[in-house]
């Protein structure tokens, strides 16, 4: 078996959250149970480099390099991360530069790693005795070692994605796979869960590639990955709706030298310095700095019908007065009648001719999913995102070129519609620089659920600081609008789940 660009660490190194670290050793336990995967004796190493590129609500906030070096008894395997996180208001690059050394057996023999922040830095280095793992880490000066007795020695082999991969001609939607992994954030053992959800076509950076897609869960988060036939990560979702992408190497190259110039540049002008403890929470959805996914709505109007739950939040408590929705967490399946479903599709379609031979270009042997996101995403393509134009409807926008949220979801509704699939309206909120704002986007019908399509987005899928308020299947902004300079919306505090002490 030939091991792909960011197999080794797969999930852990293209994870955000846990590249701070990039450690990846894990006991195999697919628990499904029609069928048990074995886990192959042996691996084979590819030498050579890869690049991803990190993005949250399509702007750049960081790069992950990857470089596979063989060595008399083994491999060298090192990864670097850089991660801007300007946009949660602050200017600060957090690098991550992790070495591990592994046997032709790719079981692991010692690995080190350096966090900095331009405030402090987190060293770790661990060495591998038998099934015993002895880490010793230091924060601020503080020396500190922990052991980890294991069933089996730890193994940088066979990654998840691989396995996925080699059963992709036998998998259907729904089957589950489970498996431990160790963590060095918590130093322990963690479970994580896949569940296959489809064949899917996904666009990178200008390539259409066949891939595999999964539903991942990680620390009680489910995110979207994108798996090739080979094992190659193409797309994979990560927690504060960060999103990496495969890159060229050239690209990855001269994004990472932006990004490092964009901090120092930054840091010239007295950017606010974090510790590395917030780093870390940051990486790991939870802290002081990334307390953006979970909500508290007051002062609820009378005559709006709140509908919170949905594919991109989860209301977590409700009352006459008040509520808190997460935008980290899922909604379940939600109920439709037929006749109601009958009445999102047949409702008004205000798209022009040319706007919807355009749109509907290249669909017309999809369905489902890929279909409703086809159409989505050559909305995308079409339209400009302009959050200041002054193209109120959606034939302005496609006349134009540019257009504002509403526009991009009418046009989005309109021509699901127009294909024959229920959609409606998201009526929403955004918040931009400590105000909110009104935001719209669609949704489309696929089997149980509705699908969240905003078509301003590179994945279509709502950033972590848009909040779904209520749906219809007409876009009224008159009667929204107002609703929405009643409600008041403050963030919920999260208790950082990173502890070194």
């Amino acid at each position: 078996m030939s091991v792909r660009p960011f197999d080794i660490v797969g999930v852990i190194a293209v994870g955000a959250w846990l590249t701070v670290l990039g450690l990846y050793v894990y006991e195999v336990n697919f628990a499904e149970e029609q069928r048990a995967s074995e886990q192959p004796s042996g691996i084979v190493l590819t030498s050579g480099e890869s690049w991803m590129i990190l993005t949250r609500d399509d702007e750049q906030v960081g790069v992950i390099h990857e470089t596979r070096t063989p060595i008399e008894d083994g491999w060298l395997l090192e990864y670097d991360l850089l991660m801007n996180i300007s946009s949660l208001g602050t200017e600060q690059l957090l690098e991550t530069s992790i070495k591990a050394t592994v046997d032709k057996a790719a079981y692991l023999r010692k690995v080190s790693g350096r966090v900095q922040t331009a405030l402090t830095a987190f060293d770790l280095a661990g060495t591998v005795n038998g099934n015993e793992v002895v880490l010793s880490y230091t924060i601020d000066e503080n020396e500190r070692e922990r052991r980890i007795q294991l069933k089996e020695p730890p193994r940088l082999s066979s990654s998840v994605f691989n396995q996925l991969a080699a059963q992709s001609g036998s998998l259907t939607p729904g089957d589950v796979f489970e498996q431990e992994y160790f963590d060095p954030m918590v130093m322990g053992m963690t479970n994580m869960r896949f569940e296959y959800v489809r064949q899917h076509q996904v666009e990178v950076y200008d390539t259409v590639v066949d891939t595999y897609h999964f539903k991942q869960q990680i620390a009680g988060t489910e995110l979207d990955v994108y798996v090739d036939a080979k094992g190659d990560v193409h797309i994979q979702e990560l927690p504060l709706r960060i999103v990496a992408a495969r890159i060229p190497p050239a690209l990855g190259l001269s994004r990472s030298k932006a990004l490092r110039s964009k901090f120092e540049s930054a840091k010239k002008k007295g950017a606010a310095e974090i510790s590395v403890d917030e780093a870390v929470g940051f990486i790991r959805g939870a802290g002081s700095i990334t307390s953006r996914s979970k909500y508290k709505l007051t002062n609820l109007p009378e005559g709006l019908a709140l509908i919170l739950d949905s594919g991109a939040q989860k209301a977590t408590s409700k009352t006459s007065t008040s509520a808190e929705v997460d935008t980290a967490e899922r909604a379940g399946p939600q109920l439709q009648t037929e006749q109601r479903l009958e009445e999102y599709k047949l409702a008004p379609a205000d798209v022009s001719e040319e706007a919807a031979a355009k749109i509907l270009e290249d669909t017309d042997e999809l369905k489902g999913v890929q279909l409703v996101e086809k159409i989505a995403r050559n909305v995308a393509n079409a339209i400009e995102f302009d959050g200041d134009s002054e193209h109120a409807t959606g034939n302005a926008a496609f006349a134009s070129g540019k257009g504002t949220s509403s526009a991009m979801a009418e046009l989005t509704v309109g021509v699901l519609r127009k294909k024959g699939v229920p959609a409606r309206y998201v009526l929403g909120a955004e918040e931009i620089d400590g105000k909110w704002v009104p935001r719209y986007w669609a949704q489309a019908w696929n089997n149980d659920r509705f699908v969240d399509l905003d078509p301003t987005r590179t994945t279509l899928i709502p950033g972590v600081n848009q909040i779904q308020l209520s749906v219809s299947e007409v876009l009224d902004r008159e009667t929204f609008e107002p609703h929405l300079e009643a409600l008041k919306i403050s963030r919920v505090e999260v208790t950082p789940e990173a502890d070194f002490n």
